[in-house]
C-alpha cells in the first residue's frame, strides 16, 4: 500500500462509493464536507487514479473505483467474519438499535420490546416509508438497522429471511346481523356487502385485491382507511366488512367486538420479512438483534 494512502481514505471512499454523495457520506461519518473530498483528494493521488467523476449534480464511480470497490467488500467481510470470532456482542450493555416495520409488526412487537431477553438494549420501532425506494435508502444509508416487512429482497446488496407467515381474513362486527360465529361467509354475501378497505401503498391495490388468486368483482366501498387498526375499528362501529391480516385479527379482535371469517375466494399466503444491508450480515450485534425480533414475535403470535 503506498506509504500516503492509509484505512480511513478507504473507508470514507467506501461510504461515498455505497451512498453516490459525499454530502450523504459526510452526514453518515459525522464529517464536514470539505473533509470528506479532501480524503477523497488524498486517496485518488496516493493511488494514481480517478475514483469518482461528475454527473449531472451528483457524482458517479469509475471504473477503477468500482474494482477497488469489489476487492475492499471483500476484505472488509473478511475483517468483519475476523472480529465476529473475538468480540461477541454483550445485550447486558447499552446499545441502541433502530427497527423499521409494517402496521401489524408495530402492534405485535410493541409490548415486548422491554422484555427481560432484550437486556439492557433500546429497539425503537419506526413505520415503513411509502415506498420501496424509500426502504433501500434508509438501509443503504444507514438510517435504520432492520426492516420488518413483507417485500422480498428489493436488491443484491440486501439479505432477508422470513419470520411471520400470515393471511388475510375478514372481521366483522358481532353485532353484524347476517353473520354469526361458525357461519360459513359465502361469496355471495361478501360482494352483497358495505365494505371498508385500505390500500397497500406501494402496490396501489386494495389487500383483497392484492393478495386475491383472481380478479375481484366490484364491491360497495363506503370509505379507505390508512391503517389497518383504524378500519377494524370502524367495523366494529358498523355492519360493515374489512380485511385484515390474521395477526392483527387475532390480537384486537375480542377487544373490539369483532368476529373473523375466512374469504370466500382464494387467496395467497404471505410472509412477514427482515430485511436488513449485507455488510451487517457477519456482526454478532446485527445478529442477535435480527434472533431477538424472531423471538419477541413468537411470543407475541404464541399468546394469542
Amino acid at each position: 500500500m503506498p506509504s500516503n494512502v492509509n484505512w480511513n481514505q478507504f473507508a470514507i471512499f467506501i461510504e461515498v462509493y455505497r451512498l453516490q454523495s459525499i454530502s450523504r457520506a459526510a452526514e453518515v461519518l459525522n464529517m464536514s464536507q470539505p473533509g470528506v473530498s479532501n480524503a477523497l483528494r488524498r486517496l485518488q493521488a496516493g493511488l494514481g487514479v480517478d475514483l469518482f467523476v461528475r454527473k449531472g449534480r451528483g457524482i458517479a464511480p469509475t471504473v477503477a473505483a468500482n474494482l477497488l470497490a469489489e476487492q475492499l467488500e471483500q476484505a472488509t467481510q473478511m475483517i468483519d467474519v475476523a472480529l465476529e470470532q473475538v468480540v461477541e456482542f454483550d445485550p447486558a450493555k447499552p446499545h441502541r438499535f433502530d427497527v423499521t416495520t409494517n402496521e401489524v409488526i408495530q402492534h405485535l412487537l410493541l409490548p415486548y420490546i422491554d422484555h427481560p431477553i432484550v437486556g439492557n438494549c433500546k429497539i425503537n420501532l419506526s413505520m415503513t416509508p411509502s415506498s420501496d425506494i424509500e426502504i433501500s435508502q434508509k438501509l443503504v444509508e444507514s438510517q435504520t438497522d432492520l426492516v420488518v416487512d413483507i417485500q422480498d429482497n428489493l436488491m443484491n446488496s440486501f439479505c432477508s429471511q422470513a419470520v411471520l407467515k400470515d393471511e388475510i381474513v375478514v372481521v366483522a362486527s358481532v353485532s353484524h346481523p347476517q353473520l354469526r360465529p361458525g357461519d360459513v361467509l359465502t361469496e355471495e354475501l361478501y360482494f352483497s356487502q358495505k365494505h371498508i378497505v385500505q390500500s397497500l401503498r406501494r402496490a396501489n391495490q386494495f389487500i383483497a385485491d392484492f393478495f386475491s388468486l383472481e380478479p375481484l368483482r366490484q364491491r360497495d366501498i363506503v370509505t379507505q382507511s390508512d391503517s389497518i387498526l383504524s378500519a377494524m375499528m370502524l367495523a366494529s362501529q358498523t355492519h360493515h366488512l374489512t380485511v385484515v391480516s390474521r395477526s392483527l385479527a387475532n390480537l384486537y379482535a375480542q377487544k373490539m367486538r369483532l368476529n373473523i371469517f375466512e374469504l370466500p375466494f382464494e387467496v395467497r399466503s404471505f410472509n412477514h420479512t427482515l430485511l436488513w444491508h449485507r455488510r451487517m450480515e457477519h456482526s454478532s450485534g446485527h445478529r442477535w438483534l435480527r434472533e431477538t425480533i424472531q423471538q419477541l414475535l413468537t411470543m407475541a403470535t404464541q399468546k394469542h
